[in-house]
C-alpha cells in the first residue's frame, strides 16, 4: 500500500509543533493621546518550544509581569500566573529577558514601566495529506537554513518535529511506506543512499539522517543521532528476524542488514553483530 493511497482512506493527525504564540501588552487603566504602552519588536523575540515539553506534549499560558525600562530593555521578568510546568515558566522567562520593546509613552516622554505578558505554548494537530507534509517539510528547511540566527533556530526546530513526528508514526505502524515522500525531501546525498531499498523498507530512519548531516550545528543534533541510532538498531533487529517476506528477497534482506550495519558503525559510531 502506498502512502498517498492510505491517506486518501484515512486522515492522519500529526502533532507538528506549530507554536501558537499570543501575546497581550497592556497597562491598567485608560491612556490619553500622549499615553502608550511598550510595543514588542517582534523581531527580537526567539520563541522555541522545550523540547522536553515537546516531547511530552505539555501545553499551557504563562502570564509574565516584566519591567521594561526606557531604552526598551526587559530588565526584570517574573512569573505572575504559572502554566502548572515549571519547563514552560522558565522557558517563558528566558523568551521575555531577551525581547526587545519600543519603550512606553507617559505624558508625552518616554518611560519605565510594568506591564502584563501573557505567554501560550500549545502544540497544534495538523490534519495533511502527504503533499502537504512535503509543502512544510521544503518550508522549514528554507528556514533551517537562513542567515538570519532567529529564523534559523525557529526552522530548525519546527523541521526536526515534523520529521520526528512522522518517523514515530511508522515506526509505530510498520505496514506505511511514505518513502517517496521522504527521498523527495532529503539531502542528494542521502536520497542517493537509501534509493534502492525505497520499495522494500520503510525508511523512517532517513529523516534523521537527513537531519544530522544538514545541520551538524543544530540544538537537537545529538537527539536526532540517538534517534538515529536507535532506528537503524531496531531495523537491524527486524531484519535479522525476518522471514518468508513477500516484497523483501533473502539477497535484498541481507544487503540492507550489512548496509545498515556498516551505516551504524561509520555515521553513529556503534558496532553491532
Amino acid at each position: 500500500m502506498n502512502f498517498k493511497s492510505f491517506l486518501d482512506r484515512r486522515s492522519l493527525a500529526f502533532s507538528l509543533g506549530i507554536l501558537i504564540f499570543i501575546i497581550g501588552l497592556g497597562i491598567s487603566g485608560c491612556h490619553p493621546p500622549k499615553n502608550r504602552p511598550p510595543r514588542l519588536i517582534k523581531d527580537s523575540v526567539v520563541f522555541l518550544y522545550p523540547a522536553e515539553a515537546r516531547n511530552k506534549m505539555l501545553e499551557g499560558t504563562v502570564v509574565l509581569q516584566v519591567f521594561v525600562d526606557e531604552k526598551g530593555n526587559v530588565t526584570r521578568a517574573e512569573v505572575y500566573k504559572s502554566s502548572g510546568y515549571d519547563v514552560l515558566d522558565e522557558a517563558a522567562l528566558q523568551v521575555a529577558k531577551g525581547a526587545k520593546f519600543k519603550p512606553a509613552i507617559v505624558n508625552g516622554k518616554v518611560a519605565a514601566v510594568w506591564v502584563t505578558w501573557p505567554m501560550m505554548f500549545k502544540i497544534s494537530p495538523m490534519m495533511f495529506s502527504v503533499d502537504e507534509w512535503k509543502r512544510k517539510a521544503i518550508e522549514y528547511q528554507f528556514e533551517a537554513s537562513s542567515p538570519d540566527r532567529r529564523q534559523r533556530k525557529i526552522g530548525q526546530q519546527s523541521l526536526y518535529f515534523h520529521y520526528k513526528d512522522l518517523a514515530n508514526y511508522i515506526a509505530e505502524n510498520r505496514f506505511l511506506y511514505p518513502n517517496q515522500a521522504i527521498l523527495d525531501v532529503v539531502d542528494p546525498a542521502v536520497r542517493k543512499q537509501w534509493l534502492k531499498y525505497q520499495d522494500v523498507w520503510p525508511l523512517a530512519f532517513v529523516l534523521f539522517h537527513d537531519y544530522t548531516y544538514r545541520y551538524p550545528d543544530s540544538e537537537f543534533y545529538d537527539e536526532a543521532m540517538d534517534y538515529l541510532a536507535e532506528y537503524i538498531r531496531s531495523d537491524i533487529f527486524h531484519l535479522k528476524n525476518m522471514t518468508n517476506s513477500t516484497i523483501l528477497s533473502e539477497k535484498t534482506r541481507k544487503e540492507l542488514l550489512e548496509q545498515m550495519k556498516k551505516f551504524l558503525k561509520e555515521y553513529c559510531g556503534e558496532t553491532v553483530k
